[in-house]
């Protein structure tokens, strides 16, 4: 096993993450929305961002700051950079199950706004209006990097692992790993942004949910894009442990 590997970029297991994992009997595909559910993919797959003047019922306790759906997976934002992330099915028409964290009924759908009822444990609070965010401005490279990739290969000090992990990376200044083994899907979420104006590199929060400002004293990773842009080799330069390298391809 490549030492720390789990630890770094793309890490799947890092202790501070807060995640919920899927298991099954046997490997699945991810859940696709049921026929009958009445909003695209597209149309959630946003970061929603929470103003506490959009709550309308609910306990004091509810300190939900916003909610992110990346392909079938879904991120829970709350204060002290905590997050509960994994992936998500559909019931009925309006209904989002959260894995076994609890339940969102969509009330309103538009593509700025977003009213949900969500459901933990017995506990319902309402939301009326949630915002789309972008944190990552528009560009070509922005565009080639926020994808799907599958990360074939990482390598480090002479060795290489093939993890087949699902990376996606988006606009909102989040990544998505997932990775499956054994029946059972482990999901990851992290921040990232550009290091520099020429965006051949970009660094990357803890993971623990919390967005990033600046680059200052975080981790760092270069990237190079295959000309046709179907491949993406970043690496990253670590003071103590040396150089991993990534190399993915698209989805």
């Amino acid at each position: 096993m490549m030492k720390n590997f789990r630890s770094y970029f793309i890490g799947l297991c890092a202790l501070c993450i807060i995640f919920v994992s899927a298991c099954n009997n046997k490997k699945k595909d991810d859940p696709q929305p049921s026929a009958s559910f009445a909003y695209s993919q597209e149309k959630l797959q946003k970061r929603w961002q929470i103003s506490n003047n959009a709550r309308t019922s609910g306990t004091s306790g509810s300190t939900l700051i916003a909610v992110e759906f990346v392909g079938n997976a879904y991120v829970l934002y709350f204060p002290d950079d905590s997050i509960a992330v994994g992936t998500y099915t559909t019931s009925g028409t309006d209904v989002i199950v959260l894995g076994t964290f609890g339940t969102l009924k969509i009330n309103t759908l538009t593509d700025a706004d977003f009213g949900f009822e969500l459901e933990v444990s017995g506990t319902k609070q309402t939301f009326t209006s949630a915002k789309a965010t972008q944190a990552i401005p528009d560009s070509d490279f922005t565009t080639k990097l926020c994808k799907t990739w599958i990360l074939k290969e990482a390598s480090y000090d002479g060795e290489t692992e093939y993890p087949n992990a699902i990376v996606t990376f988006n606009k909102y200044g989040t990544y998505l790993t997932t990775f499956t083994e054994s029946g059972v899907t482990e999901v990851g979420s992290n921040t990232w942004m550009w290091s520099n104006t020429s965006e051949d590199a970009i660094c990357y929060g803890s993971w623990d949910g919390g967005n990033i400002t600046d680059c200052s004293e975080l981790g760092h990773v270069s990237i190079a894009f295959s000309e046709d842009g179907k491949v993406l080799t970043m690496v990253e330069l670590d003071n103590l442990d040396g150089e991993m390298v990534y190399k993915l391809e698209l989805k």
